[in-house]
């Protein structure tokens, strides 16, 4: 999922996350693909709150969806900050979620793109170098630990 390199890559944009070539430092590819699944969730979130009639789930998809919102601008400075360009794609998540008409169905399927994101970062910390990026990363898992189990504590997501 991670490795490193300090070369020039180049990417086909109808397969890959970004849209050009970029300079890599190593970190910028896997934040690429969380910029594009935070905005996904970000968008995800905001599309629920403005479906919702319940006033619980507005809360807890709003709630949810200023921390994606927040994850997306650090992971925007950290891409500029690598020397990288960020993209302005949105992750399939997106399509896939709101695809599903049932609030509580869709929650379910955000916590499980949530949990994608903490294993993510849970694989990849060990390996990253950079003293900010560590941090920010960090703090991002532990971010979405809590998103997790806020929606798990609802009541409006079935434990499996």
């Amino acid at each position: 999922m991670v490795g490193y390199s300090n070369k020039e890559v180049d990417f086909d944009s109808s397969r890959s996350i970004v849209d050009a070539r970029i300079k890599t430092d190593g970190y910028s590819g896997i934040a690429y693909a969380l910029l594009e699944g935070e905005r996904a969730g970000a968008r995800v979130t905001l599309g629920t709150t403005l479906e919702a009639h319940d006033a619980d789930i507005r809360a807890l998809a709003m709630s949810i969806h200023r921390d994606e919102a927040h994850w997306c601008g650090v992971l925007f400075a950290a891409i500029k900050r690598l020397g990288g360009e960020p993209s302005s794609g949105t992750g399939a998540f997106y399509d896939k979620a709101m695809a599903i008409g049932d609030l509580a169905s869709r929650l379910a399927f955000l916590n499980r793109g949530q949990a994608w994101v903490v294993r993510s970062l849970r694989e990849m910390l060990p390996k990253v170098k950079d003293e900010a990026l560590y941090r920010d990363l960090d703090a991002m898992l532990k971010a979405h630990e809590r998103n997790i189990e806020k929606v798990a504590r609802s009541g409006f997501v079935k434990s499996r």
